[in-house]
């Protein structure tokens, strides 16, 4: 699934998409002149759905969630969906809500989102979606944004992946063209969140701002600047500010020099970033 927080004009949020189950995973099957499409639903995998969002929103707001609301097109699926959330919702007392993507909608236009909503859609609607509550809440362009992809696998339970919510931009392969600010944002959040760098989130966001003051943007922005010369001047900001690394990481001892957050950091030989990271 992939995860998102998002600001509601102080109404908190998180997205979660269901990347796991529906549509995006369905195989096709060809014959002349047509397409045919089987995807699947099941009980266990919304549970999973429901289970990690509940503990997610747990986490990012200790109070809890004051609601769940999942937009999804559960009239195609004869009933099932509103039995396994119905039961999910009895037996963690915290209340789930079905509905038909376009009622999200307009929910979302008329009224202002309930402060600690979690959201939790289809993929189908929730990959057109994104973008727009971004750029309606004030959170940012997708191209400036990212997220994390969780697994639920039990082979891989626990790894994150963090991604720019655009996602690739094959067209721009090689051309030094492409908004490299989600891939910033993405590098500082693990830097903060897994190596121990702290402070490395708020030193990029000042960096941020200080090169879009300059002018210092690439064209997708209104800008004149290369992705390389984006990052050449995202990097001397950081280098000027002189902002300090921690010594050691929480997550896994491993040894940081003090610098400035423009310097690499390297684990010590046999050692991980963080228990449970894959290299």
């Amino acid at each position: 699934m992939k995860v998102d927080t998002l600001d509601a004009d102080g109404a908190r949020m998180l997205l979660v998409r269901d990347e796991a189950q529906g549509f995006y995973t369905g195989g096709n099957t060809h014959t002349p002149g047509h397409v045919s499409r089987t995807t699947e639903f099941s009980r266990e995998i919304t549970e999973q759905l429901l289970a990690y969002a509940l503990r997610r929103a747990r986490e990012e707001w200790p109070e809890g969630p004051a609601r769940i609301v999942m937009a999804y097109k559960f009239h195609l699926l004869d009933g099932a969906l509103d039995a396994w959330v119905r039961d999910f919702a009895a037996r963690e007392g915290i209340e789930v809500g079905v509905f038909q993507p376009d009622t999200v909608n307009r929910n979302l236009v008329a009224h202002r989102p309930e402060d600690r909503t979690v959201l939790l859609a289809g993929n189908e609607w929730a990959d057109i979606m994104h973008l727009v509550l971004l750029d309606r809440y004030g959170s940012g362009r997708q191209e400036d944004h990212c997220t994390r992809n969780v697994h639920l696998d039990p082979d891989v339970a626990g790894l994150v992946e963090y991604q720019t919510v655009h996602g690739s931009a094959d067209d721009l392969e090689g051309r030094d063209l492409l908004n490299p600010v989600a891939t910033l944002r993405a590098a500082a959040a693990i830097a903060e969140r897994y190596v121990g760098c702290t402070g490395a989130e708020a030193a990029t966001e000042a960096a941020l701002a200080r090169l879009g003051e300059a002018g210092i943007r690439t064209p997708d922005q209104g800008g004149k600047h290369s992705t390389t010369g984006v990052v050449d001047a995202f990097i001397e900001e950081l280098g000027a500010a002189h902002v300090p690394v921690a010594t050691e990481s929480p997550a896994s001892g491993v040894a940081l020099a003090t610098a400035s957050l423009a310097q690499a950091v390297v684990p010590a030989p046999g050692q991980d970033l963080a228990p449970g990271l894959a290299r």
